[in-house]
Parts: structure tokens; C-alpha cells; sequence
């Protein structure tokens, strides 16, 4: 008699399971439950349970990829529907409840206690292995910065990019000093151990830090010593081209390009020095930050002094855009598609330059080249804005005319 009732509770058990697995609690979705929060926290302390939120926004692309992997795994639900009481909360309609928990990033998935206090939180995309042992390590008092601690001095604590992760758990855990000390590190170090690091060094390191600096102002106080630091070896004429780079990066983060076409306007007077057996030419790293800025205030024989010879200047980008994409990204359109438009918009920029400054017969070669590249109406299009810009309709009514003539883009 008693073995019947047990096959029929394995049976229903089984049963709820499967239908967590496919549609879940009272309206929500997947293992997710349509509770409100205080309610949510109610029904886990009589579950013994923690609450699980799944902070997102409609146009999170990782949100999106959580919806259709990670949250649709049936391990993670299995997981999810013993362990916790799940929510998913699109944070921009629940602003105070998202505040509450000082969401800033997506997606976040919060874990609460019952009492509604935070255990901690994963931010990110995460495969659904590793959105389990991350989740379990949480539920066991083991922190996601713990975890890359750990990860961190088991390579031997040199490691910039593991010691990047490391700070930015610190910053979600809201250890901000800890977290500058590490980031900062990364930037004065990390090029010791991983030369290859030079380009996250000077974009998304130095973004992270001024995102810390938002909340913890001594951040932006660092960058800036970094900064003037490197303008003073600048006007000394003794920066090599990384000190140059990191002034301009840094500017550039701070919105700050100002101050790099500053200084970039008082270097010509000073002779390019001899550093560490190569003589350098802070003025053509800075140029890259400054042109923008050159092209809006019409500075046009600015722009080309900067840029040197124009077939040499274009054909120089046009090798980086095969090297950097053509040969490696020929097989995904969309960085194709991004390097393409980029190479344009670097190459319509010197037409401009040309163009207002009246090298027309320059403005000539360069404009067939970008064309011989891209021969669309868009392209034609574009140089045509540009030429206009430039104070020269007559270019951009004849280039506006040829558009007029060529079959739509493809």
C-alpha cells in the first residue's frame, strides 16, 4: 500500500516539473513566477527559498540571449524552480524596485534572502554551466569576486585581463577603492605582463574607470594625474608614442579632446626627440584624436598637415582596413560591413580636408579611389554632405547628381 502513494508523488513531482520547465508559475514564463517582490519574498521564506531576480530591458541583447539559453536549459530550471522563487523584471518599468537593488548594468540577476537583503548578483550573459556554478558558489557564501580571486592568483596574479574581471566584481559588490586599485594597476602595469592589452588598456579599462569615477570620484582624480603626467612630457618634446596615446585616450574618455587639440596645436614648434633610440612623433599619435575636432572648425590645411601626403594618407587606411579586416573578418558580414563604413567615413573626412582647402585636383584622385572602393549611391551621397560642408556646392551638386544616377544600394 505505501508504495503506491510514493510512484503517484514521484509521478505529480515529476509532472510540476516538466511543467516549470515549459510554462512555469502563475503567468510567468519558463521557471519564472508573475509575483510581486514583497510577495516573492513571502513565498520563499515559506519555501525556503531565495528570491532570484532577473533584471533586463526590451533592447538588452544578452537579456535576449539568457531568454533563449540559458533561462530555457533544463538544468538551470530544474535548478531554478528548487532553489529559488524567480522574477523577471524589465528594470525600466520597474525603476524603483531596480533602484532599490542599484541595477546600472544588464542583464543583472540579483539573489535576495527572504528578508530582502542582497546574497549577490552575476552581470552578464552567462552559458548555463557556468551560470550554475557561479549561482551555487553564491547560495554557499562564495562572492563572484572571490571566485575570480581565486582564478586571478592561481595564474600568479599578473594576469591585466583576469585582474580587470577581478575589479569590475569588486565594483558590483560596490568596494570601489579596492576596485580602483586593481584597475589602476591594469593601467600602470598590465602592459608589463600582456603586451597584446594595449588596446583594452586604452578603451575599455579607461572607460570602466571613468563609469567608476561617476560614483567615486577619486577614479577621475588618478586618470588626471596619469594625464598631466604625459602633457608635460608632451610639450617637453620627450613622450614616446604610449605616453602620447594614454593623453589622448584619457582625454578622450573624460570628453576632454580639447585639450588634446591644445597641446596638439603647440607641438609643431617643438623638434621630435630621441627616446629610448627611436625618435618619436607625439603630433601623428594625437592626430587621430584631434581631426574631428580639426574637421568642425574648418581647419582644413590643419587637417592635411596632420594627415601628410593625401594618396599616401588614404592608401595607408585602405591597408589597415585589409589588414585588420578584409584579412581576417571576411567570413561576418556585420564587421565587414562596420570596417567598410569605417574606412569610408576616414577616407570622406580627407576628401573634405581636400576639398575645403581647394586641392581640387587632390580632392579628384581621392574622391575615384573612394569610389573604385564603394561605387554606391549612399557613398556618393555622403561626399556630397561633406563637400557641402565644406563650402563648395558646385563638388557637392555634381556629386549629388551622379547619386541621382546610380541604382539603389544593394
Amino acid at each position: 500500500m505505501s508504495a503506491f502513494p510514493f510512484r503517484s508523488l514521484t509521478f505529480v513531482s515529476s509532472t510540476v516539473l516538466t511543467l516549470a520547465i515549459q510554462t512555469a508559475g502563475q503567468g510567468g514564463e519558463g521557471p519564472f513566477r508573475a509575483l510581486a517582490f514583497d510577495a516573492a519574498c513571502a513565498a520563499a521564506k515559506g519555501e525556503s527559498k531565495v528570491v532570484m531576480i532577473d533584471f533586463f530591458t526590451t533592447w538588452c541583447g544578452p537579456c535576449k540571449k539568457l531568454d533563449a539559453v540559458t533561462w530555457k536549459d533544463e538544468a538551470v530550471v530544474r535548478w531554478l524552480t528548487e532553489k529559488t522563487v524567480a522574477l523577471k523584471i524589465d528594470a525600466e518599468k520597474e525603476e524603483q524596485l531596480a533602484e532599490r537593488f542599484r541595477v546600472d548594468a544588464y542583464p543583472s540577476v540579483v539573489f535576495v534572502q527572504p528578508d530582502g537583503k542582497e546574497l549577490g548578483r552575476l552581470v552578464g550573459y552567462k552559458e548555463p554551466q557556468a551560470f550554475l556554478a557561479a549561482a551555487n558558489d553564491l547560495l554557499a557564501g562564495v562572492s563572484a569576486s572571490d571566485r575570480v580571486k581565486k582564478q586571478l592568483e592561481e595564474k600568479g596574479g599578473n594576469d591585466p585581463m583576469l585582474r580587470q574581471s577581478y575589479a569590475d566584481e569588486l565594483v558590483r559588490e560596490r568596494r570601489n577603492e579596492e576596485a580602483l586599485e586593481n584597475y589602476l594597476w591594469c593601467f600602470d602595469h598590465g602592459l608589463e605582463h600582456m603586451p597584446s592589452y594595449s588596446g583594452v588598456r586604452l578603451s575599455f579599462l579607461l572607460s570602466k574607470i571613468v563609469m567608476l569615477g561617476k560614483k567615486h570620484p577619486p577614479a577621475l582624480v588618478e586618470l588626471r594625474k596619469r594625464r598631466d603626467t604625459a602633457q608635460v612630457l608632451l610639450l617637453a618634446g620627450t613622450a614616446d608614442f604610449q605616453q602620447a596615446g594614454e593623453f589622448s585616450a584619457i582625454n578622450r574618455e573624460l570628453g576632454e579632446n580639447r585639450l588634446t587639440l591644445e597641446v596638439y596645436d603647440k607641438l609643431p614648434a617643438i623638434e621630435p626627440q630621441l627616446v629610448d633610440g627611436r625618435r618619436t612623433n607625439p603630433r601623428a599619435t594625437l592626430f587621430r584624436e584631434v581631426k574631428d575636432l580639426l574637421l568642425e572648425s574648418r581647419r582644413y590645411e590643419d587637417f592635411l598637415a596632420g594627415a601628410g601626403e593625401p594618396e599616401a594618407y588614404y592608401k595607408s587606411r585602405l591597408a589597415f582596413f585589409h589588414m585588420a579586416y578584409d584579412s581576417r573578418h571576411k567570413d561576418d558580414p556585420q564587421l565587414m560591413e562596420y570596417g567598410r563604413q569605417a574606412h569610408l567615413k576616414e577616407a570622406g573626412e580627407l576628401h573634405e580636408a581636400l576639398v575645403g582647402a581647394r586641392r581640387d585636383e587632390a580632392a579628384a584622385r581621392i574622391r575615384q579611389h573612394i569610389l573604385e572602393f564603394d561605387d554606391t549611391r549612399k557613398t556618393c551621397q555622403a561626399l556630397a554632405q561633406r563637400a557641402r560642408r565644406a563650402g563648395r556646392p558646385e563638388i557637392a551638386e555634381a556629386l549629388e547628381q551622379t547619386a541621382g544616377e546610380k541604382k539603389d544600394d544593394k
